[in-house]
């Protein structure tokens, strides 16, 4: 029920003013912090979530014997994701031929879902535990040693990883296994601060509800944050009016049953992206989404139909470009500025901050900025502005800039 939460973490270690500008004293100074947490008690509560039933202190013996039988699996992995791979080939072969008899527009769609299909089905995971005939009790437990670093030190991500892992490993006999692992223990370096924890939630809690996802859509947490800063009340209408897959108002829906969602984009590829994640949804919450083809320069809606305006905007990196933004934004600020109630509420995410910011200073008295919030998605600073609608009539303030303009 954490929607806004991509993982949970369970620290068990902290290290304060550890000098990590010389890199054998930072290696040795994080090493320590191993040697600190009650591991019994830390293994405990990650069993009661987790609920690994296999050996989590194994003896030497066992160890040895795990890591023979892992070589043996991921040698039949190895064989059977090359048998895959045939088949993969072949049956692009026979697409392709087919493609080109018939004139290959007709089967371009055809040749789409036949990739998605293998794709799906080319999955390492999956053959990994079928294949794995072990009982759950005989298993030792695998895990994988991560590190997250922000600021200047002289020694990398890889080498405190490396380090800590090696030291658990000689520790407790676990197996390293960076992809079908039972346990993953974090590094998280701040500066000079250092945590030691492990991760309670095995995959990111933001893939619940998006099964299409597009070059730019946002994780389903950046979503729900987005709406709550948009404060919605029961039986608000929001409006998405730039879409793409639909992870807004999808994220909308499931979170604020009390609000009505709308949605659209001017791109065929997005609208089939966001039906197809609609559809997805449990029955019961489908109702509360309306999608639609539109322009947002345009779009087909009464004045002043909406209380709640969230959307990411084009950033100008992979969609659009900043030239293209200024025009952009000024429209759709514009149309949307008709489309909301006096005093309605607007979270607009971009990270083309200047064209955002020149666009809402010429529209004057139409939108006021009320927050701004700074979101960091994959490295990349984004910004999510929020706003709130004037109270004067579109009509008074474009005629206020066709004043302004006659007197420049």
């Amino acid at each position: 029920m954490l929607r806004s939460i991509d993982h949970l973490y369970l620290i068990v270690s902290t290290g304060k003013d550890i000098n990590l500008q010389e890199k054998d004293s930072a290696l040795s100074s994080v090493e320590k912090l191993i040697e600190f947490p009650n591991w019994n008690k830390v293994i405990d509560i990650w069993r009661s979530v987790s609920k690994f039933k296999g050996k989590c202190f194994p003896s030497k013996e066992e160890y040895l014997e795990a890591s023979l039988k892992e070589t043996s699996l991921k040698q039949i992995v190895q064989d059977l994701w090359k048998e895959r791979e045939v088949i993969e080939v072949t049956e692009k072969q026979h697409v392709d031929k087919e493609s080109t008899v018939c004139g290959g527009h007709k089967f371009k769609d055809k040749r789409n879902e036949l990739k998605q299909s293998i794709m799906r089905k080319i999955d390492r995971k999956s053959m990994y535990r079928n294949s794995d005939q072990r009982l759950e009790e005989d298993k030792v437990l695998k895990f994988r040693m991560t590190c997250y670093r922000s600021g200047n030190h002289c020694v990398t991500s890889q080498e405190v990883a490396c380090s800590l892992g090696g030291k658990l490993q000689e520790k407790f006999n676990w197996i390293v296994d960076l992809v079908n692992h039972d346990l993953e223990v974090v590094t998280n370096i701040r500066e000079d601060l250092v945590y030691l924890g492990i991760s309670l939630t095995p995959d990111s809690l933001h893939r619940r509800n998006i099964i299409n996802f597009g070059p730019t859509t946002l994780r389903a947490t950046v979503c729900y944050n987005l709406l709550r800063l948009a404060s919605p009340n029961p039986g608000d209408i929001i409006l998405d009016p730039l879409c793409g897959g639909g992870s807004i108002p999808v994220e909308g829906a499931m979170a604020l049953p009390g609000c009505y969602n709308m949605a659209g984009d001017i791109h065929p590829m997005a609208i089939s992206r966001a039906f197809e994640n609609i559809q997805n949804m449990r029955c019961e919450r489908k109702g509360y989404i309306d999608l639609s083809h539109w322009d947002v320069t345009n779009l087909p809606l009464r004045n002043a139909c909406v209380d709640i305006i969230v959307t990411d905007l084009p950033f100008g990196k992979r969609s659009g470009s900043k030239q293209n933004n200024q025009n952009l934004y000024q429209k759709a600020m514009l149309e949307i500025g008709r489309c909301i109630v006096p005093s309605g509420r607007a979270v607009c995410l971009t990270w083309d901050r200047a064209n955002l910011t020149r666009t809402i200073r010429a529209y004057g008295s139409l939108w006021s900025i009320v927050r701004i919030a700074t979101i960091n998605l994959g490295g990349l600073q984004a910004t999510a502005y929020v706003l709130k609608r004037g109270l004067e009539s579109l009509d008074t303030i474009l005629e206020k800039l066709q004043k302004r303009k006659r007197r420049k």
